[in-house]
């Protein structure tokens, strides 16, 4: 029996497909730091005139799946990051405007357990500091349903 108190999250990553059909993941190469999905629920305000207490009540509605940030290594020459910025420019996958990007966020644990997604690269922002290597920021946006494993 383990006793497992947490993971280490290095060998986390996110993947991405630049076709929606067929899907074919690639992982984006040179990845640091991965932040998010950062998922919230729309909250209702459902306080009746009636309630008795002082206090407020809520419902959820809408689930906002949100966004993942991460930095990239980045390496302008390089096939994959070229990929990156052509999908950002292209504003979705397969050179359509508005076609989500199918991601994938894989997790470091032993099963790999994997969120799917679709997505579209809100921002990047790039630094090339005199005393650094270039790099990045990067930040997908999610759409529509995220895939947990049962």
């Amino acid at each position: 029996m383990s006793n497992l108190i947490a993971i280490p999250s290095k060998g986390c990553i996110v993947r991405f497909s630049s076709t929606q059909s067929p899907i074919a993941y690639q992982t984006v190469t040179h990845q640091g730091t991965i932040t998010g999905l950062n998922m919230s629920a729309k909250m209702e305000d459902v306080t009746q005139q009636d309630s008795g207490f002082p206090f407020r009540d809520f419902v959820p509605t809408l689930i906002d799946p949100g966004s993942a940030a991460f930095l990239v290594f980045f390496q302008p020459a390089l096939a994959a990051h070229k990929l990156l910025l052509k999908l950002f420019t292209d504003r979705g996958a397969d050179s359509t405007a508005g076609a989500p990007i199918p991601t994938e966020i894989v997790f470091s644990d032993t099963a790999l357990t994997t969120w799917t997604f679709n997505a579209f690269i809100q921002d990047m922002k790039f630094d090339e500091s005199v005393d650094g290597v270039i790099k990045a920021n990067m930040t997908l946006k999610a759409t529509g349903n995220v895939t947990f494993p049962a």
